[in-house]
Formats: structure tokens, sequence, C-alpha cells
């Protein structure tokens, strides 16, 4: 059975590796098959460079670049390929400020 999501490419940014596998088992459960995995968020805007994803999901604190400053790189830097990408904020933090930031 299709799920519609064969075609989709997911960039995912953690700095955590098991975070990273249990969203890449989900997407894969869903029928995502192009996921590119990153360790943080200069990592995943190299990966950008090279590969074009349809939406990228990015953790909220990393080092030495966090999502925060991944997505106003993506969006704001004269060198982005996709300014418009599709970008997903992860985290665990679960106060209000913390998540309105993200």
């Amino acid at each position: 059975m299709s799920t519609g999501f064969e075609s989709l490419r997911v960039l995912l940014a953690d700095d955590n590796a098991h975070m990273r596998a249990i969203v890449v088992a989900v997407l894969k459960s869903i029928g995502v098959r192009d996921i590119r995995e990153a360790r943080n968020g200069a990592e995943a805007l190299s990966v950008l460079r090279e590969w074009s994803a349809d939406v990228a999901m990015v953790d909220f604190r990393m080092e030495p670049l966090d999502g925060v400053e991944f997505t106003r790189l993506v969006r704001n830097a004269k060198d982005s390929k996709n300014p418009y990408l599709p970008i997903i904020m992860l985290t665990g933090y679960a106060d209000r400020t913390r998540v309105m930031e993200a």
C-alpha cells in the first residue's frame, strides 16, 4: 500500500544519535525512503549544498549551529538554494518561552 511519502526527501539534523534513530524509524514506517542525517546545523547546511530536501527536521539546541540559526541561514543566506524549505523544529523543551522561540 502506498502512503504517498515514498518520494519525500527529508533532512534530519539532531546531535543525539538515539533521537535520529527514532525519527528515522518513524519516517521509514510511513514510507519515507530518502532520509539524510546530520549531527548539527552546520552539517545540515553542508548536506543542503549537495542535495535538495523537501523538508528539514532539525533539533532546537545543537552545537556548533542550532536549529534556530540553521533556519535563519536557510531563509536569509545569499547562497541558500531553497529559502522556502519547510522546516520542522524538534525540541524536548516544554516551557512556553523555548517552544515559542522554536
